[in-house]
């Protein structure tokens, strides 16, 4: 009886595991013969932590949460899936695999979406990543620098007043706004300073 359980074993370790939900790198869409058929079949091509890729019949068949992401491939820029939770959300999509993606700039407060045109196609080869167009906007915005304020004093020198307060004004600077392009997307920064103290 030792060796039927033997041959059990050494089966189940020759089946493939079905990979966990945080392996997930990318998974893009790709034909393959079908050897019965003769015919190109589409299925959902992933790439797995530690390098490995595994052919799914489907998205649907993919054994994990699966989230939009934006990258470039072969042909230029597309989208893709992956595992890690990113800001992006399929809008429309269409039955040639392309869609319409948006970010969402707050995922906890509705109504923050906004649509990063135009539509693109889905990633029929291994994507790389576009950098996260929010970091981008941080980056920028903790790097920008507003022109030094130019303080008026009320009343002006040499009209004061001895023994009375004087004061410093200091305008509050203009509104800023920049464009910020990754090649596949487009983000529109807004600074506004409230107060100057």
């Amino acid at each position: 009886m030792r060796i039927p359980a033997l041959i059990f074993l050494l089966a189940a370790l020759s089946i493939p595991m079905a990979a966990h939900a945080e392996e997930f790198q990318s998974c893009w869409v790709a034909e393959v013969r079908n050897p019965d058929t003769g015919f190109l079949d589409q299925v959902t091509r992933c790439r797995i932590a530690g390098g490995d890729t595994v052919d799914y019949a489907s998205d649907t068949d993919v054994p994990s949460v699966l989230y939009p992401n934006l990258g470039t491939d072969i042909t230029g820029q597309c989208w893709y899936l992956t595992s890690a939770a990113t800001a992006y959300l399929i809008l429309n999509r269409y039955a040639d695999g392309s869609a319409d993606v948006g970010l969402d700039t707050d995922p906890s407060a509705p109504g923050g979406i906004i649509a990063i045109g135009p539509t693109l196609p889905r990633c029929t080869s291994e994507p790389t990543p576009i950098d996260d167009p929010s970091a981008d906007a941080w980056d920028y915005v903790m790097s920008y620098i507003h022109d030094p304020p130019e303080p008026d004093l009320n009343p002006e020198p040499g009209q004061g007043i001895t023994g009375l307060d004087t004061f410093v004004g200091v305008a509050v600077p203009d509104d800023h706004s920049a464009s910020l392009s990754s090649g596949v997307s487009t983000l529109e920064v807004e600074i506004e300073v409230d107060a100057v103290i």
